[in-house]
């Protein structure tokens, strides 16, 4: 176990692609020592053939493949399936084992998420040969249903959240909009992305390449990003005392920002961060603008999935009756 970066880390070794796989624990000394001695006891007790088993072969083959926000949620997820599944057979988990999970689970969506994580290893693990072949429990088994978000940020609940922000989060609401990105991907923008054509992104959720083209109004939140903190550096988005962003510490100060703004009246209801990339793809396919291309999306059904919901369809309503027809 390491510290660096402000928190505890576990070094889980070189995977077979050569890099090295470290698992982020906590900042807290004491819950890191926790973290650390489950992890422990799950490598030493991980007999072959074992959900446990998959999970750590997983870890050391695929995860330092991912993006760091990848590597933290799967790592979430797999300490809570190995509570449930990590010493079971892989032959004797069933798909009714699943559903019950499913079921069971204090929180649906999450449930989802953590056995889609456990498809992934079965799938790995059995295509590899590091377990038996048999087939992947996860599949055919009926997730919880989830309702699809239709918060969408209108244009005055936006600048009335704004007039409340200091300038740098001025410029980081005002990015946030210009550009579609993703929390994650703003926290991490850096001096050297910024270029003659434009801003270069690699998006850390789908590693998709891009290039954001400038425009007058892009050029002057940069400016905004750049000079509204007194302590400057190469990442343009940082607190009051000049430090990164961590995503949690994004996160509890948006909320803060969104709680004032339901307080004082600006918004009747509250919003996420992630609704303001929803504004931005809405308000881009009413612009005339690629919304696909803007939010990185691999295919355009995603990017109608993620939008249909918050369309507004205006309908002209009939005329009055006045006389018999």
């Amino acid at each position: 176990m390491r510290f660096q970066h402000g928190a505890y880390y576990y070094d889980h070794g070189k995977g077979a692609d050569g890099k090295r796989h470290w698992e982020k624990l906590s900042r807290e000394l004491s819950e890191a020592k926790l973290l650390w001695a489950q992890i422990e006891a799950g490598q030493l007790t991980a007999a072959p053939n074992t959900v446990n088993a998959a999970i750590e072969y997983y870890r050391s083959t695929y995860m330092s493949g991912l993006s760091l926000r990848w590597q933290e949620e799967r790592d979430r997820h797999f300490r809570r399936l190995s509570e449930t599944f990590g010493s079971m057979p892989v032959s004797s988990v069933k798909r009714q084992h699943i559903r019950q999970y499913l079921v069971r689970h204090k929180h649906p969506v999450t449930a989802n998420k953590e056995i889609a994580s456990l498809s992934v290893v079965f799938n790995k693990a059995i295509q590899d040969g590091a377990i038996d072949d048999v087939p992947n429990p996860c599949q055919g088994v009926e997730r919880n249903p989830e309702k699809a978000r239709d918060r969408y940020v209108t244009d005055a609940e936006f600048l009335a959240m704004k007039a409340l922000c200091n300038g740098h989060w001025q410029a980081i609401l005002d990015f946030a909009f210009l550009t579609g990105w993703r929390e994650a991907d703003i926290i991490s923008l850096h001096t050297s992305q910024l270029e003659d054509e434009g801003i270069r992104i690699r998006q850390g959720k789908t590693r998709r390449k891009q290039v954001l083209r400038w425009t007058p109004e892009l050029r002057d939140v940069v400016k905004r990003l750049r000079s509204s903190r007194k302590v400057s550096g190469v990442n343009l988005v940082r607190t009051g005392t000049g430090k990164l962003y961590t995503r949690r510490g994004f996160y509890s100060v948006f909320e803060r920002k969104v709680k004032k703004a339901l307080r004082e009246g600006g918004i009747q209801e509250g919003f996420t961060f992630h609704d303001l990339r929803a504004k931005a793809a809405t308000d881009a396919e009413r612009q005339g603008l690629d919304s696909q291309r803007l939010l990185g999306h691999t295919t355009e059904r995603q990017t109608r999935d993620y939008l249909r919901s918050r369309e507004v369809q205006y309908i002209q309503p009939l005329k009055p009756v006045n006389r018999p027809r």
